[in-house]
Parts: C-alpha cells; structure tokens; sequence
C-alpha cells in the first residue's frame, strides 16, 4: 500500500477515535450537564419564533444552537449531536490546513479548535 494511502486511513482511524471519545465522554461523564443545559431552552417550530429569532444579532445560528439543543434531554442524541459538530470542526481544519500545506505532520494540528470547542462547552 502506498504511503498517501497509510497517511490517509490512519488520520480517518484519529478522527474517529476522538468522534468516538468526545461522544462517550458527554454520554457516561458528563451527561447530567447537557440535561441541565436543556432545561433552560424552549425552541418552538413556528414561523413567528424563527422570526423573532433573525431580528437578534447572530439569529440564525442562534435559531440553529436552539434547534440542537432541544436534542439534549436524550441522552444519546445530546452527545451524538456535540461529537458529531466536533468532528465536523475537526475534518474542515484539516481540509484547511491541507489547502495551506498538505505536510501530514500538521494533522495534529488539526484537533486544537475541536479541542477547544469542546472545553468550552464543560463551562
């Protein structure tokens, strides 16, 4: 096998090993955060809401971060959603970096915003 082709399937391995841990961690450890974190929202489907929302600063993501959050009271979908965000963050990092320099040294690099993100959202 190629060299490329090792480089390749061994960062598709890393990132879905970190889908992986980032999904178990908010599922078995630190699940009763995102129950509380849903308490708090009330996310209505109505095209008045959806309105009211685009008037804010930032609505439709906000409209957005509502929408996910109201899959949080699940306790399976909360972490999918989080860990599948993560991973998205992560592999558009790489594409990223891979249009900048396709050096595979800097695929590490490539989880820091992911990373973050996800210390972020332990506030």
């Amino acid at each position: 096998m190629e060299k490329k082709n090792v480089v390749k399937y061994a960062e598709y391995i890393f990132s879905g090993v970190f889908f992986a841990g980032i999904f178990v961690f908010f599922t078995f450890f630190y699940n009763s955060h995102l129950h509380f974190e849903e308490q708090f929202q009330l996310f209505l489907l109505t095209d008045s809401y959806f309105f009211e929302k685009m008037g804010f600063p930032g609505g439709f993501s906000g409209w957005i971060g509502g929408f996910l959050t109201q899959f949080y009271y699940l306790s399976w979908a909360g972490p999918l959603v989080i860990a599948g965000l993560l991973f998205a963050l992560q592999r558009v990092t790489r594409q990223l970096l891979n249009t900048i320099n396709s050096n595979p040294l800097l695929f590490p690099l490539s989880f820091i915003p992911s990373l973050l993100a996800g210390l972020i959202l332990c506030n």
